[in-house]
């Protein structure tokens, strides 16, 4: 999920933000290249938001409000309502990425990078309970590229986020719910501003997906499951610096993923083969933002499904039709939104998916399936206070 997760002027924040900082933190301070008539960049989303499940099942949802503080709110009881937004302490750019992953024993950890491209993390200090203190992983990064994070087989997080060298970083937990490594290199040579997207094989293997200096998409995965990584390898394709990847399972394993080509389609690629090689680049068709962010989610019964904005602010949403298999035509899903609305996805512990944007007033708004693998409920206000632009 981000999704997944800048390209937005973040100017008039700056002053307010630097001396907020030094009050939380202490801180001084292959198929697609003939498609694009040009390249044109994406625009990074200026409302991120991202969810994640407590160990109980209830669904937590993280995000930046207008005040660029980093507030959430989380279920009261699993598949139910929501407790009011709440403070987490810490103040960072509106343009900033939220990672979420899961510790072994089901507490939450939380990854953000401030102004200054520095890391930060809180971690739930009980599962299902509340939160400790911010701690600073050091290090400077390239904020624009934001950061994504994932469970190793064994249960070890580990979270990666992009240089100003262009290459992708990367520390995990040396010992489950433990403690961390220091930053690894990986290597690789990323579009400037390119975000980093990580999914799972079927064996359990991490792999990570962006888009390379070359406009094209590169990739590199762990040679063996809780390992060590491959080189980078081309998955072809001509593709904006800034485009996010959306990546996510099929219900047998095989890893697939979406992302808008330079000529506003949604294109897709899947493993042929679980934990193997993947497929050619096919269109989804559609017309979509430069701004949007594709967010992909699952069925109860394994279909993914892929949401994404149009050109025109509307929601749209594609499902696979039978397990493993084809997508639907895009339907759309109500309302009007701001052409730069990122999209969080997960789902509830019965099963049921539910989505949540930002709205052109500034709220908060989810929109859940009713029944599983089922129809939808409309949009929903979850307050709050969120930048729209």
């Amino acid at each position: 999920m981000k999704t997944h997760n800048v390209g937005i002027s973040t100017r008039k924040h700056l002053s307010r933000l630097v001396s907020m900082m030094l009050l939380v933190f202490g801180l001084t301070a292959g198929g697609l290249a003939a498609l694009a008539p040009s390249a044109q960049a994406a625009v990074i989303p200026a409302n991120h938001c991202a969810v994640g499940r407590n160990a109980d099942g209830r669904m937590e949802l993280f995000a930046i409000d207008i005040k660029s503080q980093l507030v959430h709110k989380w279920q009261t009881s699993a598949n139910g309502g929501w407790s009011s937004w709440v403070g987490m302490g810490v103040y960072i750019p509106t343009n900033s990425d939220i990672a979420v992953s899961k510790n072994k024993d089901g507490r939450l950890q939380v990854f953000v990078l401030n102004i200054e491209g520095t890391m930060f993390t809180s971690w739930q200090t009980a599962v299902n309970g509340g939160w400790s203190g911010w701690k600073s992983y050091d290090g400077k990064w390239n904020r624009s590229s934001g950061v994504d994070a994932y469970q190793n087989k064994d249960g070890r997080m580990q979270v990666f986020v992009v240089g100003s060298d262009h290459k992708v970083w990367t520390k995990y937990q040396t010992t489950v719910n433990g403690g961390w490594s220091g930053w690894v290199s990986l290597g690789g040579n990323l579009a400037p501003g390119a975000p980093v997207s990580v999914g799972a094989n079927q064996d359990g293997r991490l792999q990570i997906f962006a888009v390379g200096a070359g406009h094209t998409m590169v990739t590199a995965w762990q040679t063996t499951a809780n390992g060590t990584w491959s080189g980078w390898a081309s998955m072809g394709g001509t593709w904006a610096d800034l485009t996010q990847i959306g990546v996510s399972n099929n219900q047998d394993g095989r890893l697939q993923v979406f992302a808008r080509g330079t000529n506003s389609q949604m294109y897709t690629s899947w493993q042929t083969t679980k934990n193997g090689g993947f497929s050619a680049w096919a269109s989804m068709g559609g017309t979509w933002a430069s701004e949007q962010v594709v967010a992909v989610g699952r069925n109860a019964d394994g279909r993914m499904e892929v949401f994404a904005v149009g050109t025109g602010g509307l929601v749209y949403q594609s499902w696979q039709t039978t397990v493993n298999g084809g997508f639907s035509a895009w339907q759309q899903m109500g309302l009007g939104w701001p052409l730069a609305s990122s999209i969080a996805a997960s789902n509830n512990k019965d099963g049921r998916q539910e989505i949540f944007m930002v709205g052109v007033n500034g709220n908060m708004y989810t929109n859940y399936q009713k029944t599983v693998n089922g129809a939808w409920s409309g949009w929903i206000t979850m307050g709050g206070s969120f930048p729209n632009k």
